[in-house]
């Protein structure tokens, strides 16, 4: 094969899957499988197989990409195989949904706490709703009640004195609860 010059973006999208070698117009040749086309960014990704089944990535710039040649397929895919267009508002979308999930479950891990009290906010997250318990550094504040170190009934601070109240009992029953536990595993 003696290379052809680039193809154009609808060229390339039916040659997805398939194992391709690239001149770029640096004279570098990149041999793998065509893994992706993204006209939006004018980019497209190789597939290069590694030794014990690992593989690396090489993003590209169509327009670096001076030939390509079609190699013998390697049975994975038809050739006349063609993937459906990427909708990016639905990628976009669900990105930006699951980066929003993700932020609001880091909230739920304690930094520099102990396992103590990472058990101990768990258990209230469940118990008195997600929406209620939240971290402030290393402080738990559950429905206005603030929960200091040692996180014991006796640090309970501010909030309404009916909340204050079952706040502290919420966390003795979870105290009294693993402790048992803990007696029980022995």
């Amino acid at each position: 094969a003696g290379g052809r010059p680039i193809m154009a973006v609808a060229q390339l999208n039916k040659c997805l899957g398939r194992h391709v070698r690239l001149v770029t117009t640096h004279g570098e040749e990149v041999v793998g499988e065509l893994f992706y086309v993204e006209a939006r960014t004018g980019s497209l990704g190789i597939r290069q197989m590694q030794d014990q089944g690992r593989c690396s990535y090489k993003v590209l710039r169509w327009s670096t990409v001076h030939e390509v040649d079609l190699l013998p397929d390697s049975g994975t895919s038809g050739p006349d195989m063609e993937l459906p267009d990427i909708d990016m508002e639905v990628i976009e979308r669900q990105e930006r949904d699951f980066v929003a999930a993700e932020e609001e479950r880091l909230k739920t891990f304690g930094v520099g706490v102990t396992a103590e009290a990472q058990d101990l906010f768990d258990s209230l997250h469940v118990s008195q709703g997600s929406r209620s318990t939240a971290w402030d550094g290393d402080t738990i504040v559950c429905h206005g009640v603030r929960i200091a170190k040692p996180y014991d009934p006796s640090c309970c601070s501010q909030g309404e004195p009916q909340t204050l109240e079952r706040i502290r009992k919420v966390i003795a029953g979870i105290k009294e609860k693993k402790a048992r536990e803990s007696r029980g595993a022995r």
